[in-house]
């Protein structure tokens, strides 16, 4: 949870005035993260991505999860500029080393949706790099972290 404070921090100090922040989240702890980033940002909307195919990952409460859960917060004022859906069905996938990852396709909706070309997209958790790759095909600056090594070298991999 200390990470979630300190992305809710940052994002409140770094986005521009009506600029969003997109977060997967598990299940588990939605509530928490809920009143974490709700602390520093506008809640805006819970987006559902529905995954593909029969998914074998079982919760730690015995229930074989079907969709991924995207935050939507903002920070003042918001734009009222954009329409946006609620669900994406059947564009998660199962991608290893990262097993909860939409697809490139429900990636780029939401880079599509919250930005605009030349905008700069932000991952602080970029495992391999798909929004990155994702906001680079879309003619979005972004910028990526993350602190497992190998998977910063698998995003730069595919970034060239």
């Amino acid at each position: 949870m200390p990470v979630w404070e300190k992305l809710a921090e940052e994002s409140a100090r770094v986005l521009r005035p009506s600029g969003f922040l997109v977060s997967f989240c598990g299940h588990r702890y939605i509530d928490k993260v809920v009143h974490i980033l709700s602390k520093h940002l506008n809640y805006h909307w819970l987006h559902c991505i529905g995954f593909n195919g029969n998914r074998k990952n079982e919760s730690q409460n015995n229930i074989i999860e079907q969709w991924q859960p995207a935050l939507v917060y903002f920070k003042p004022p918001l734009e009222k500029n954009r329409i946006a859906k609620d669900l994406s069905k059947g564009v998660g996938e199962n991608k290893e080393p990262h097993n909860i990852q939409p697809s490139d396709s429900g990636l780029a909706y939401f880079v599509r949706m919250f930005s605009a070309p030349g905008n700069v997209v932000f991952d602080p958790f970029m495992g391999t790099g798909e929004v990155l790759n994702v906001s680079k095909k879309l003619n979005r600056t972004s910028i990526g972290i993350d602190m497992d090594s190998d998977c910063i070298e698998i995003a730069k991999g595919r970034l060239r």
